[in-house]
């Protein structure tokens, strides 16, 4: 746990040095070449959830990195996600939620300014509860239908989803545990 809160601390620090590196270049951003690769590193928080009166998860942030190609205005991914839950039993506790598998494809529109986005794949449980163990998987849908876009530089790019839909299902049994998220998120995105 120590060297994943480690890890989303510096995602911050890295996007600084990321911004600071183009300082001084030209924001004269040429058309992308028709295929591209990136890869794209965020940080999200989900204030709310489908289920607030009855759950005792509040919340949760976490991090992701994704890999994708693109040829013009369409593009697939993979990413990897790790989505920390705050529950609040009797006190407000952070445990270590669920570890998120997907692959998904994209769209850009509005001159290159807002992608949409969907992923389908696995969440897996990384903390034991009453009736399941941690490693027991379920289904994991990432839907983000409005992403505003701003290039930084001719490779780097930030974008800011401001409501995107996320549901967790690590247990599919009964009882199971079930949540969706409504996140927002923060990106930075480097072409290769």
């Amino acid at each position: 746990m120590r060297s994943q809160s480690i890890i989303v601390a510096a995602l911050p620090v890295l996007l600084a040095l990321i911004c600071h590196s183009t300082k001084g270049v030209a924001h004269d951003v040429t058309i992308p070449p028709d295929h591209t690769l990136y890869i794209q590193i965020e940080q999200f928080a989900a204030f709310f959830n489908d289920d607030a009166e009855n759950s005792n998860i509040a919340g949760g942030f976490g991090y992701a990195g994704r890999l994708g190609w693109r040829k013009e205005k369409w593009g697939v991914f993979v990413q990897f996600e790790r989505d920390f839950w705050m529950v609040s039993e009797v006190d407000l506790d952070l445990v270590n939620g669920v570890l998120n598998f997907a692959a998904g494809a994209e769209r850009l529109s509005f001159n290159d300014r807002v992608r949409s986005s969907i992923a389908f794949g696995t969440s897996t449980l990384m903390f034991d509860t009453v009736f399941d163990e941690a490693g027991t998987t379920g289904l994991f849908l990432d839907l983000r239908p409005i992403s505003l876009r701003w290039s930084v530089s001719r490779k780097v790019t930030l974008e800011v989803s401001p409501l995107s839909v996320t549901l967790l299902a690590p247990v599919l049994g009964d009882p199971g545990i079930r949540k969706i998220e409504y996140r927002t998120v923060l990106t930075v995105e480097v072409s290769l």
